[in-house]
This record gives C-alpha cells, structure tokens and sequence, in this order.
C-alpha cells in the first residue's frame, strides 16, 4: 500500500492534556489522537473510514517541519522526527553511548546533558543515528534553532542546514491560565492549560505519514480538511487544534525509501532485523510471545486513558493501555511489530471506542555486538 506525505498548516496552537506525554515524547498530536479523531468524524461525515478502515488505517503521529521562505516551489524543507532510542552496539557499561552522539570539543568525552535536551533530529540525521555505531563531529551536526542555541531541541546534519536562515525557534511549550465554575457553589479554580505554539512566522508546519490506496487519497482529503475545520485535540472550542492541509504527495525522501511496501533506511544492503517506530504502539499479546520485547528493543513506555463524552450526562473512563512511545526500537521479525486498534470502552458504552496501537515502522539494519 502506497505511503503519503501531508503538510498541515496550523491556524493556531495545539492543546497538550494532563499526563498525556511521556517525558521523553516529542510527537506534536500522538497517532492514537489523530486516528480517533478521523474516526469520529468519519461517523458525521464519511461512514467509509468508521466501516471500513477504522481497524487498519496506518498514522504516524505528527511532528514539525522547516520549510525555508522564498518562492512557493522553491526553497530547503527540513523534516523534523522523533529521537530514535536506538540500543548500543557495544559492550560499554554506558548502555545509553549510541543514543549520545554530540562530542565535545576535544572528541574524547559525550556531552550527555545537551544530547538529552535534545527533542527533535532531522530526517539525514535520524537516518545516520540508525545505521551508524557512533555519531561525532565528523557528522557535522548543527543546531537548527539559530536564535537559542542553548536549548539544543534540534539537531541536524549541517549540510541539511548549510546556508539555510534559521527560524528563531520550531515548537514553544507554553501555557496560560483558565478558570473553571463549580456548578453548585458558583466558585471558580484556575488551572492551567498547557499547550504548543507552531512557528508558523517563519516557515514552520505540521506533517505526518499515512498508508493509503491511490483511491482513497480524494476522501481522506476531504475527512482530513473536516477534521482542520473541527479542530484537533483537547479544548477546541477555546480556538485550539485548528488546521489547514497543505498537501498529500507520495512519500519520497534522499534517506528513506520504499520497498517491498515497507518503509526502509537508505543505503545498507543487509536485510532489515530492527524497526523504529514513528507512532505509539501497542504490542499484541502474540507478539510479545515472539519477543518482540527483547533483544535489541529499546523503548519507553507511557499510559494513555482519558475520558468518553458520548452519552450525554454520563462521563465514563477510557480503559488505560499501556504503549510504547514515538522512536522506539525492536526486533523485525516477520515485518513485526505490527500492534493493534483495541476497543477501550466499557459494556454500558453504545459503541466501540477505538485506541489505535497500530505501529509505523521505519525498518533498517541493526549490527551486533559481535559485528562491532
């Protein structure tokens, strides 16, 4: 099935729940929101996705771009992903060695506390943080927030950034405070509500990756632009989750490509053994037999739950499922892993309340500690 690429242009800034991200999380809205949220509105608009595709339909979860300003047509756009936890290939008692690639001037000693700032990496350097044993200077890496760079919350390959004008910053984390009304005694809390401003002054978007038929690309289209209107996420009548899309074109890229219908690293001519995840996942219970947990896994773990708003007058919890987050790394074991979409509502619900766990793998090849 062929993969697809969409801009978003987001109207305003996205909502971050309570509890919803893991630390170590970079995703802007995770897959297992979006999936839902197509989902809900496929039920008021086009019953095709509620009916047909609810349990199979493949989303990455959504990350920033770069995208440099001049002409429409012309210009660098860098895509931003997730920080692979990719498990060391060497017998180091610093297990995490692979996963701190920025050296310090003298090359002998890992600057470890600006590599852990770091929040996103650029789609050349997350291919080399697959493929390579050790990133150092030698790769040229450079901070794509020109104006901060004490942050360190993306790192690029300098020659995807040679000569480009960095915007002042791609993703801020802010907040503001909003008060809530006890309906009983007419008092008011304030509480804060948390949420991501998209730099889109200076070129920044949204994008994510969707498995697709060529037939279907017309109505997604149409479902994903009711979506934008609708707002995606928590509190959109607060003007939050808002949207436009951009474009959906066929995946192409200089460092990943498509074969077989798979997602694949560029450039290594071993067969794929590991895959790195860019959606939450949710390992079935056949997998985990397989060991899909073990061996080269490197991952962390977040619980996602929330709260069903379907019936009115009556609010009902979601099921908490435990799910392995954005950049995550197991095993390839027969194109495992794979997941599921798990019905997260309890019997009084009138209908199924879908958690997507289904999981978007970039797949490569993974040298031991014996091939090192």
């Amino acid at each position: 099935m062929p993969y697809y690429r969409i801009k978003l242009k987001p109207k305003g800034p996205f909502f971050i729940g309570q509890n919803s991200h893991a630390r170590k999380s970079t995703a802007i809205v995770h897959s297992d929101v979006l999936h839902s949220a197509l989902i809900c509105v496929s039920a008021i608009t086009d019953t095709y996705w509620l009916c047909e595709r609810a349990t199979n339909l493949k989303l990455s979860s959504i990350y920033p771009y770069y995208k440099e300003k001049g002409n429409k047509n012309s210009g660098r756009t860098v895509f931003l992903y997730p920080k692979p936890f990719v498990p060391s290939t060497t017998d180091d008692t610093n297990n995490e060695s692979i996963n701190e690639p920025y050296q310090q001037k003298n090359e002998e000693k890992l600057d470890k506390k600006r590599w852990k700032k770091t929040k996103y990496v650029s789609e050349g350097l997350f291919k080399e943080l697959l493929i390579n044993k050790e990133i150092t200077q030698s790769a040229q890496i450079k901070h794509l927030d020109g104006a901060d760079e004490s942050k360190d919350s993306v790192l690029c390959l300098k020659e995807e950034v040679d000569k480009l004008k960095l915007p002042n910053k791609i993703v801020i984390e802010n907040y503001k405070i909003s008060t809530v009304i006890d309906r009983i005694n007419n008092q008011t809390t304030p509480y804060p509500q948390n949420f991501y401003e998209i730099n889109t002054d200076e070129g920044v978007g949204l994008w994510f990756l969707v498995e697709l038929q060529e037939d279907e690309l017309d109505k997604f289209k149409k479902l994903l632009s009711t979506l934008g209107e609708l707002g995606l996420g928590g509190e959109r009548t607060s003007g939050f989750g808002h949207f436009s899309v951009q474009s959906i074109e066929p995946f192409t890229s200089e460092h990943i490509i498509v074969e077989n219908g798979l997602l694949k690293v560029k450039g290594q001519e071993q067969p794929y053994n590991a895959a790195v995840t860019l959606s939450l996942y949710h390992p079935t219970k056949e997998e985990f037999e397989k060991g899909i947990l073990t061996g080269i896994a490197s991952y962390e773990c977040t619980v996602r739950g929330g709260w069903i708003h379907s019936i009115a007058g009556y609010d009902s919890p979601k099921q908490s499922i435990r799910m392995c987050i954005e950049g995550s790394v197991f095993p390839a074991i027969n194109s495992m892993p794979y997941g599921d979409v798990t019905d997260i509502s309890y019997d009084q619900n009138p209908h199924p309340i879908y958690r997507s766990g289904l999981a978007f793998n970039i797949y490569f090849y993974h040298a031991s500690k014996e091939e090192n």
